[in-house]
């Protein structure tokens, strides 16, 4: 896979191959979160798009029909009613027929409790007029929409690079498919050649959302939200059922991951009986509230939570955003150890922005131990002009070294002009 970027945000030019692990390595505000905020609105935003659309337009319709019978029927038959009229409108939309029309009137004057002299006709017809408006609205208008909301949501709102007039375009490349997307003025206006996702991403950028686990105010994107059961979806009559065989099978493959999160002492999230979660470990006396563990910790529990609860599957999207920021160097290179047997067992795209030296060297060698180096590579972020470029380093990598070194030059400096002076023994 190849991520293409022009004028995006800071971005003034990148192009990016996403295969096994890619790590970008850069200092802070040169455009690292941003490569990996766009692959994971991409991948929300064209999931299954098609379903999505339809989706929208449904509930839509949905809407305005629930309007018009609470507007005119407040009784116990507000159910009856709304299913009634939905399937008469749905014929209708089928087949425009003058008896189709007139069963949506018949329904409306004859089926709600209001008085004969009080019905109006006019409301009925402004009902199917803007049902018939959605029914007709261009699939292209109600994609583009959406996917202007979920970068929005993202970029909130500052997609466009302010250092250029022209578009942000974002190029995607699927195997053999081409997908691009044009952005004016912070708003999606053209999408060529869609590409229907069917794998699922990840953005993870703080562990502290554990800490929402026990509130009600966990929004859309936020992966605690997916990974213990309040998925959207879950309210779905048709909600589908486990895949048990699937989970077997990624079990029997992570044991050597469990082992190292076991040696690491790391324990779980559990679901206690009144709802809530707590952390348990073979190392405490007594269940801790989440709230209450180190940030280092709480980044390992997440990992451990979507391997538990069976949310990672094969080829899917994994962004990991400065994920050694709470972490001590020892935990840092576990963590980047688990990273890398994660990709080898799900065959997982994973993209990782750092500026640790320590974590990104670990990556390079835990790749080299577990899998082909070809499938690892590594990118430099750099800022010139307030535009940020990015440039392929993977077979060049002590150039990462040596711009995250360059702190370390200037306290040796330091340390020898302390010494000089006497200041420093």
């Amino acid at each position: 896979m190849r991520l293409e970027i022009k004028n995006f945000a800071k971005i003034k030019e990148a192009d990016i191959t996403l295969d096994g692990i890619t790590v970008i390595a850069g200092e802070n505000n040169t455009g690292k979160s941003t490569v990996g905020k766009i692959l994971n609105s991409y991948f929300k935003a064209f999931k299954e798009y098609p379903d999505r659309i339809k989706s929208q337009r449904e509930k839509s319709i949905l809407r305005l029909i629930k309007n018009y019978v609470y507007v005119n029927e407040h009784g116990i038959k507000s159910n009856y009613l709304t299913e009634k009229l939905t399937q008469k409108i749905y014929l209708y939309l089928s087949d425009k027929s003058e008896e189709n029309y007139k069963s949506i009137i018949d329904v409306c004057q004859n089926e709600f409790s209001f008085n004969s002299v009080l019905f109006d006709m006019e409301e009925v017809k402004k009902l199917i007029s803007d049902v018939e408006r959605v029914h007709e609205l261009s699939d292209t208008i109600i994609f583009n929409t959406i996917v202007s909301s979920v970068f929005e949501n993202s970029f909130k709102g500052q997609i466009n690079n302010i250092n250029h007039l022209s578009d942000a375009k974002l190029k995607i490349l699927i195997k053999n498919s081409v997908s691009e997307i044009v952005f004016t003025d912070n708003a999606c206006v053209h999408i060529d050649s869609p590409i229907r996702i069917v794998n699922s991403s990840f953005f993870i950028d703080n562990p502290n959302s554990l800490n929402n686990l026990a509130s009600n105010s966990l929004d859309y994107n936020d992966f605690a939200y997916r990974l213990f059961g309040n998925d959207l979806l879950s309210n779905s009559s048709n909600e589908e059922q486990p895949d048990f065989i699937s989970q077997i099978i990624a079990n029997d493959k992570l044991n050597e991951i469990y082992r190292l999160l076991e040696n690491a002492g790391i324990g779980s999230v559990e679901k206690q009986e009144r709802g809530n979660y707590l952390y348990n470990s073979k190392n405490l006396k007594a269940p801790l509230e989440i709230a209450n563990l180190s940030m280092g910790l709480k980044a390992f529990v997440l990992l451990k939570s979507l391997l538990q609860e069976n949310v990672i599957k094969e080829k899917d999207v994994l962004v990991f955003d400065e994920p050694e920021i709470h972490l001590h160097p020892e935990w840092q290179v576990i963590y980047a150890q688990l990273l890398v047997l994660l990709q080898v067992t799900f065959n997982l795209t994973i993209l990782i922005t750092s500026h640790s030296p320590y974590f990104i060297d670990a990556i390079n060698l835990y790749a080299a131990k577990y899998s082909d180096l070809k499938r690892c590579r590594f990118y430099l972020s750099e800022m010139e002009n307030n535009e940020v470029t990015f440039n392929d380093v993977t077979n060049e990598i002590d150039k990462i070294y040596e711009k995250l070194a360059d702190p370390f030059d200037t306290l040796d400096t330091l340390r020898y002009e302390l010494q000089e002076e006497g200041k420093l023994c």
